[in-house]
């Protein structure tokens, strides 16, 4: 993409261009642009695809880096060169006609690149580091897939979730509203979303309650057999697993809606990972079992 930018507009600056959860954006230093704009841009992109060009990986000097940045006259790579600690530096060529600093990988050619399932999606300012004290920037957002049909399914997907949007349906159900004058983030709810509000409250507390009471059961019936135990709660799953791991806890019971449903446990070690989902008592077996053979899970 910032290759088709820099062809139609030689005056564009580059910055940089991180893939992102469900596509990728590029930011430029550039005169601002439109809906029109960007079909412009894909049509360029669709002619470099087709041309097949190769992507070549280079490692230069942090000096012929330099050298090469200066040449281009690009003062954004070369603030972006400042910040990469590691040498050497790595440059990806899109044949002969243009590069740029990544660390990749890429693909071997753009012509492995599935015209029919790229989409540019939209423009918007961006500062420059996110400081409103440096320039103004065009990001160009954009989304890339394997097929067209993953693409038509993603924008599918896209446009059911504006249709959901909770600021257009409050305002389409009369359930809330947000006033500027009174703040952006601020919500004045009316009697139907008042009534909505309390419904979800009271079910999401005890949805936390039954969760709540099915921990202590299960911690209980644990200690109630020898067994020493923690409970943790209120924190996401993959920072448990890892405090469990520093911490050297050799077992973790994880309770969610599935297991108070089913009255059960699903159970990891330090040493395999996930061991499945097994009831209480089946849970202590193994643990006395393991403790007998000295062996662990």
């Amino acid at each position: 993409m910032a290759m088709a930018v820099q062809k139609l507009y030689p005056e564009a600056k580059v910055t940089i261009g991180p893939w992102i959860e469900n596509g990728f954006y590029y930011d430029f230093d550039m005169e601002p642009l439109t809906d029109r704009d960007l079909k412009r841009i894909k049509k360029e992109m669709d002619r470099i695809i087709a041309r097949n060009l190769p992507l070549v990986r280079e490692e230069v000097t942090r000096d012929e880096a330099q050298r090469r940045i200066m040449a281009v006259k690009e003062p954004y790579k070369m603030e972006i060169l400042e910040s990469i600690k590691e040498d050497p530096i790595t440059i990806y060529h899109i044949g002969e006609e243009w590069w740029d600093l990544c660390a990749g990988p890429h693909v071997d050619s753009t012509g492995l690149i599935n015209k029919k399932a790229v989409e540019l999606e939209s423009v918007a300012g961006a500062y420059w580091r996110g400081d409103e004290n440096k320039p103004m920037l065009q990001r160009i957002y954009g989304t890339a897939w394997e097929s067209e049909e993953q693409l038509k399914a993603y924008l599918y997907f896209k446009e059911e979730a504006k249709r959901r949007d909770h600021r257009r349906l409050g305002q389409y159900l009369d359930l809330f509203s947000i006033q500027d004058e009174a703040g952006g983030g601020l919500v004045f709810w009316h009697p139907k979303g008042a009534i909505v509000r309390h419904i979800i409250e009271t079910l999401g507390r005890k949805y936390i309650w039954n969760m709540l009471e099915y921990c202590k059961e299960v911690s209980d019936q644990l200690r109630d057999n020898g067994i020493r135990t923690e409970v943790c709660h209120g924190e996401r799953l993959p920072k448990l697993i890892r405090n469990a791991e520093k911490q050297k806890i050799p077992l973790m019971a994880v309770v969610g809606p599935k297991e108070v449903e089913t009255q059960s446990v699903t159970v990891r070690s330090r040493f395999s990972g996930e061991l499945g989902t097994m009831k209480i008592d089946e849970f202590l077996g193994r643990i006395k079992l393991a403790i007998e053979k000295r062996t662990s899970l």
